[in-house]
């Protein structure tokens, strides 16, 4: 089982990983802007578009990872700009990333098989294509499952 650092803010993920500098907002940065923002924000409230940037980024994923597992496991499509964010925000972590932690890359393969047989389901069918949507998302479970699974 995965350990849970939800309680933890990034700054203090920042200071555990070694940086020890004050960080220092460039106004001139949108991401900049961003990351000053959740500084002394907890993992646990960070928002799903927080939590979906920080993995793009590769910034802390051994310690966002375990929050983007339980809250895809709450909810396998979440995601602020797209459904399937969270997913797809998990196949840009760096494969060395995975290479060097193998338990978390087996708890990730793990999600993934758990939905494997996940359905959408949607209220007013006749307006959508259910099943292209579904046909979507197993392919972002497989496409991330792949990627994974070749590291």
């Amino acid at each position: 089982m995965i350990n849970d650092y939800s309680e933890l803010t990034i700054n203090k993920i920042a200071e555990i990983e070694g940086f020890t500098d004050e960080y220092v907002v460039d106004e001139s940065s949108s991401m900049s802007k961003w990351f000053g923002k959740i500084l002394n924000t907890k993992v646990k409230h960070l928002l799903d578009e927080d939590v979906a940037k920080l993995l793009r980024q590769n910034y802390h994923p051994f310690y966002i990872i375990p929050e983007a597992i339980k809250r895809i496991r709450i909810n396998p499509t979440v995601g602020e700009l797209y459904d399937g964010e969270m997913i797809y925000s998990l196949s840009q972590v760096k494969s060395s990333f995975w290479l060097r932690f193998t338990e978390l890359k087996d708890e990730v393969l793990l999600l993934l098989d758990e939905l494997d047989n996940y359905r959408l389901v949607f209220l007013n069918e006749e307006e959508i294509d259910v099943e292209e949507l579904n046909n979507d998302f197993s392919k972002l479970i497989n496409d991330l499952k792949s990627t994974i699974s070749k590291v």
